[in-house]
């Protein structure tokens, strides 16, 4: 079977990476709950940061499923996307279609998206994207209730929240083996598009005081500028994800402490104690409703309790939904094939 995947780990439709290291987490969990589904299948990709070719388009009616992978690329407000962000150096969408490209959709499957950040109500263009793109037929996978919600409001009434599909590994991992007290040194990751200097300066020189050593790792392309204009002193990984891998995997003693999401639940799946500091709506909503460890960003006194000591692990996640996403989304692509 062929599958496509609409996958946020690519940047553009040439295959270069993410600017953003943690869409390669999700893109890895991913691939590996689609070959779970359907073993052997053959996967193509097509990036969501950049338009696709009109021969792309052209192509998706002969995959019988089209899946919309992760991150947060749902809005209340998408805007045609001939306008470049010189900021976020990518396309006025993060899902980068228009309506007519919708259109051509026609028969996606969300899993694991989420909302950009809080929002009211979607508009009528935006409705009218979902409506046109994603399929009828599918059962829709979000992250969080809240994105849930959203595209309720939308009129896309066939989603569950299964949660985000990083965190799927961790319902088969033993929570008792999770350390609940201080490590010997700490792992930072700061964001680069949500820049607080004086919270995240007073962050650092809490780490530093109470750690041995202060790693740090860059998650997006800005990560390491924003660190060096923050004075960071520390010890710096390279900024891939493999270099993450190597340092998590490492004899060293880490707890991780950082405003990057995926990042943290990185640590998590590897049994590494984490501490997610909330920047937007993403970390809040997930740990609303799975417990995931996150904290306000300027509760520096929950901050300091927690480094001493922490409460055991008790990720919740929605096995019922996901199941029932997983088994809908097999037969139906049985039915598509059949």
């Amino acid at each position: 079977m062929k599958i496509c995947i609409l996958d946020p780990g690519l940047q553009d439709q040439k295959g270069s990476i993410s600017h953003n290291l943690g869409d390669l987490i999700i893109q890895e969990s991913l691939t590996k709950e689609i070959y779970q589904l359907f073993p052997g299948a053959e996967l193509v990709r097509y990036a969501t940061h950049e338009p696709m070719t009109a021969h792309q388009l052209s192509t998706l009616s002969s995959f019988p499923i089209v899946l919309v992978g992760g991150t947060n690329l749902l809005t209340s407000r998408f805007r045609p996307y001939n306008r470049w962000s010189a900021r976020y150096n990518c396309w006025s969408n993060q899902w980068s279609i228009d309506l007519i490209d919708a259109i051509r959709i026609k028969n996606a499957i969300l899993l694991g998206t989420g909302w950009v950040q809080y929002q009211g109500k979607p508009d009528l263009f935006s409705r009218l994207i979902y409506r046109a793109a994603l399929s009828s037929q599918a059962l829709h996978s979000v992250r969080d209730n809240y994105s849930r919600s959203q595209m309720i409001k939308a009129g896309v009434k066939n989603v569950l929240n299964t949660n985000c599909v990083t965190m799927w590994p961790l319902a088969e991992m033993n929570m008792a083996r999770f350390p609940t007290h201080q490590a010997e040194n700490a792992l930072v990751v700061l964001t680069d598009y949500s820049q607080q200097p004086d919270t995240d300066r007073q962050l650092l020189e809490l780490l530093k005081f109470r750690y041995k050593k202060v790693y740090a790792w860059p998650q997006g392309t800005g990560d390491a500028d924003y660190l060096d204009r923050l004075g960071f002193d520390g010890i710096r990984l390279n900024r891939t994800l493999g270099d993450l891998d190597a340092f998590i995997q490492s004899e060293i003693s880490f707890d991780y402490i950082g405003t990057r999401l995926h990042g943290g639940i990185r640590c998590l799946q590897n049994y590494r104690r984490a501490l997610i500091i909330e920047v937007d709506n993403r970390a809040a909503e997930i740990a609303r409703d799975t417990n995931l460890p996150t904290v306000k960003r300027k509760d520096f006194d929950y901050i300091e309790r927690w480094i001493q000591r922490s409460q055991p692990l008790d990720i919740r996640l929605n096995l019922d939904a996901i199941q029932q996403w997983r088994s809908h989304t097999v037969q139906l692509a049985g039915s598509l094939t059949a």
